[in-house]
């Protein structure tokens, strides 16, 4: 399930990373209950907890700020927020209709769209967009100790691999459900090149992702699921979110 929604914003000025400024800004829009348990636990499958939101890019008319590292978006802006939680988002969606004080940055926005979009699907084939890009990676421990984090990209066998793992490993946690092992999520980059490669910055950690277009192949139950909890890691951060491309 995904929230559609537009703001209205009076040079609206954030930092280029400005992934933690909509997360929280999420974060503040639910119950402190609600809001507690996806910032402190999430769903658990075995040693690893999912958060199942994402959401997307800010998009806008904006100006980039070369020496200050800053983006001002002139007058509206529109984000995705996309969850598998009903739950989540309903009551996402209620808050945000209700608030008189919408703030980013201690910056005042107002609602001026709010749409909540079901995506059911009935093949085992779906072309899809990022509309925030997707990070897949594994940490390695060196020799001396320290860890190191490679980053995968959409061509590599891995990258498809631990795509499918992580989707699983969401189901699983979300349903309670083992997956067969017989069952595939297979991932395949349709339109992709170098420029569709991001480098940003979440806190202090320097994050590779990938936009691009990508065809996926599953049962409907998985394309489904995919598409509401996102695909990769990192997604409660602002990564993975996709789309329908019609």
């Amino acid at each position: 399930m995904k929230l559609y929604l537009s703001f209205n914003c009076n040079e609206l000025r954030l930092p280029v990373y400005y992934h933690r400024d909509v997360q929280g800004l999420i974060y503040n829009m639910l119950s402190e209950s609600l809001g507690e348990f996806f910032h402190n636990r999430g769903y658990v499958n075995g040693s690893r907890t999912y958060k199942l939101f994402s959401f997307s890019r800010l998009e806008g008319d904006a100006t980039f700020h070369k020496k200050e590292k800053t983006l001002t978006f002139h007058n509206e802006i529109s984000l995705i927020i996309s969850s598998i939680v009903p739950e989540f988002i309903n009551e996402l969606a209620n808050n945000i209709i209700l608030s008189q004080n919408l703030t980013i940055r201690n910056q005042h926005i107002e609602v001026s769209n709010v749409k909540m979009v079901h995506e059911p699907i009935n093949s085992s084939k779906i072309l899809v967009k990022t509309r925030s890009p997707i990070t897949v990676y594994t940490t390695y421990e060196r020799r001396n100790g320290k860890s190191f984090t490679h980053y995968f990209q959409p061509q590599d066998e891995a990258f498809k691999h631990l795509i499918e793992d992580g989707i699983f490993r969401k189901y699983e946690a979300f349903t309670n459900q083992e997956v067969p092992q017989h069952e595939r999520f297979h991932i395949q980059p349709i339109n992709v090149s170098k420029r569709d490669k991001i480098i940003t910055k979440y806190k202090s950690t320097i994050i590779n992702a990938w936009n691009g277009t990508y065809e996926i192949e599953a049962k409907p139950t998985y394309l489904e699921f995919a598409l509401s909890a996102s695909l990769g890691s990192k997604t409660s951060q602002g990564f993975g979110l996709i789309t329908l491309v019609p």
